[in-house]
């Protein structure tokens, strides 16, 4: 498995606990924990993705839950899952991004969609694992699209409010 460098985790971490850097006062709840691993993707490279779903860049703004992946970069890489992955264990139904991790701490979280013009659409939407909130946010964010690009992607940031 992949394994972050030093240097990427110092530039977008610290690995943080679920809710610790939203300020969310939350907890893990019942089936939120439990690890999807056969619908999980560990992103070494863009060409490391098939088969994933592309769907066009503007569906984005009318059906953001089609082709939704939520995603989070721990250290060993970015790790991706469908939202629409089932959890018949947890009230909500589909997966979340504690299911991703277990619970375990990561160093940034949010959502993303493939474009049909070759970039990925991201933003910081985790609860559990976003890049936090005003200023402090800012490091995370620019360090988050250069591990995107290192990766081969051609990323764009969507606002937090989509």
């Amino acid at each position: 498995m992949a394994l972050l460098s030093d240097e990427w985790i110092q530039q977008l971490g610290p690995p943080v606990l679920p809710f610790a850097r939203t300020q969310f006062k939350r907890k893990i709840e019942q089936g939120e924990d439990i690890i999807f691993t056969d619908a999980i993707h560990l992103v070494t490279t863009k060409s490391s993705l098939n088969p994933l779903t592309v769907v066009v860049a503007d569906i984005l703004e009318n059906h953001p839950f089609q082709g939704k992946y939520l995603w989070i970069i721990d250290e060993k890489g970015l790790k991706i899952i469908p939202e629409s992955t089932p959890n018949p264990y947890a009230d909500r139904q589909i997966v979340c991004h504690t299911n991703i991790t277990g619970g375990a701490p990561a160093l940034q979280g949010g959502e993303l969609w493939f474009g049909d013009d070759d970039q990925v659409y991201i933003n910081y939407k985790s609860g559990r694992y976003g890049a936090g909130i005003g200023e402090e946010a800012d490091p995370h964010k620019v360090a988050v699209m250069a591990y995107f690009r290192f990766l081969g992607f051609s990323p764009v940031e969507l606002d937090n409010g989509f």
